[in-house]
């Protein structure tokens, strides 16, 4: 519960180092309280809703900032830079412009949806190389002693 409330505390400093411990117990905590709001906006507003309840986006938006605070941080404990995070965006993003060059390009609309489909499946690809270097980094034992990003982080 530490590593929630610390994360918490620390809501908006994007400066500094977090432990494993703070990271994952951050994740831990969160996703738990994304599961309880479903199921309490699945309760209110029935299984069958056309649109999603009012709980569940306030938790996400919570839970927002400190998300990626704590992502930063997570990543200067391992002396990266947190501009590691943006890599999945920039990923979706390129490969975003490489479908619509593909979709747009194609001269038989048959093979341009064979290449979309191609396509998607190498973004899909592409996305979860990036995702599982991220969790890789997030797993990474933390430098010892100080680094470039300030001291050790208490845990």
């Amino acid at each position: 519960m530490n590593g929630y409330l610390n994360a918490m505390r620390r809501y908006f400093e994007f400066g500094g180092r977090s432990s494993r411990y703070e990271f994952w117990f951050f994740v831990l905590f969160v996703t738990i309280a994304g599961i309880v709001a479903s199921f309490i906006d699945g309760l209110l507003y029935g299984a069958e809703q056309e649109s999603i309840g009012i709980l569940s986006p306030i938790v996400s938006l919570v839970h927002l900032i400190p998300g990626i605070a704590v992502s930063v941080r997570r990543l200067h404990d391992i002396d990266r830079t947190g501009w590691w995070i943006l890599l999945p965006l920039v990923a979706l993003v390129v490969m975003s412009v490489l479908l619509g060059v593909v979709a747009l390009t194609a001269e038989d609309p048959v093979a341009g949806l064979m290449g979309l489909g191609m396509s998607m499946m190498i973004v899909g690809l592409v996305y979860l190389a990036v995702l599982i270097v991220l969790i890789v980094f997030y797993c990474t034992r933390g430098t010892p002693g100080p680094n470039r990003f300030g001291p050790e982080p208490v845990v």
